[in-house]
């Protein structure tokens, strides 16, 4: 039935229009690491930013996705085809520390084609520690409506059946328990099939209030001294001249 959605789609409308990219549009932040379709954005289609007010946050969508990629390790999607997965910088967390971000999940997927989407801590060794979030298409209360955005690909505002949506900015907020060191994961599953894409951004993914989002390494500062350096010193050419 998908299939001969997705013929009559083509012909009724070419696919859909894809939104241009935004200025925000960009790779995931240094420290961070993708497989499959990720990286970031600003307010784009029915995707705005978040209540933190930043200019830019992070996605993973099925868009672009890869086979076996995406999985939860915790609990495992039903017929898994292609996916992303999304990881953030190792942090260290003593015990009890807060682990707090920022969601939206949105999809133009739905029905009994359970896309899935996920958040799981990790050891820094990859040991799946606990599942912050876990969802699909099939169960997730969200707002329905025409799923437009960018990194959704040839199915921004596409709608399966009905089935489209997206949940708005949710807050996430969990307990590390024991002292260690950490990361997080975000993953996004197809289920049965490659049509209909879905996708999650996250933004402000923070441990006790602080970003885990690096400052510039050392050597992009050894960089940015020489060049002001430099600056400074073709300044003083021009007043000698």
């Amino acid at each position: 039935m998908k299939n001969t959605l997705l013929f009559a789609t083509m012909l009724a409308g070419a696919a859909c229009i894809l939104l241009p990219a935004t200025a925000n549009a960009g790779p995931v932040p240094a420290g961070w690491s993708c497989t499959g379709g990720c990286g970031t954005d600003g307010a784009d289609g029915d995707v705005l930013l978040s209540p933190l007010g930043n200019p830019s946050y992070e996605y993973v969508t099925t868009t672009g996705g890869s086979g076996g990629v995406g999985q939860n390790p915790m609990t495992p999607p039903v017929s898994p085809t292609n996916g992303s997965l999304l990881t953030t910088p190792i942090f260290t967390a003593a015990a009890n520390t807060t682990l707090s971000y920022y969601f939206n999940f949105i999809t133009s997927d739905g029905g009994v084609y359970a896309d899935n989407v996920w958040a799981v801590l990790y050891t820094s060794t990859g040991t799946p520690v606990a599942e912050l979030y876990n969802t699909t298409t099939a169960v997730t209360p969200y707002t329905i409506g025409l799923s437009t955005i960018s990194w959704l690909g040839s199915w921004s505002g596409q709608c399966f059946v009905g089935g489209c949506g997206s949940t708005g900015w949710q807050s996430e907020v969990y307990t590390i328990v024991g002292a260690g060191d950490y990361y997080l994961g975000f993953g996004a599953t197809n289920a049965f099939d490659q049509l209909y894409d879905t996708g999650l951004a996250i933004d402000g993914v923070a441990v006790n209030g602080v970003s885990i989002s690096p400052v510039p390494e050392p050597a992009s500062m050894a960089l940015l001294g020489t060049a002001l350096a430099g600056l400074g010193l073709t300044m003083r050419r021009r007043k000698v001249i």
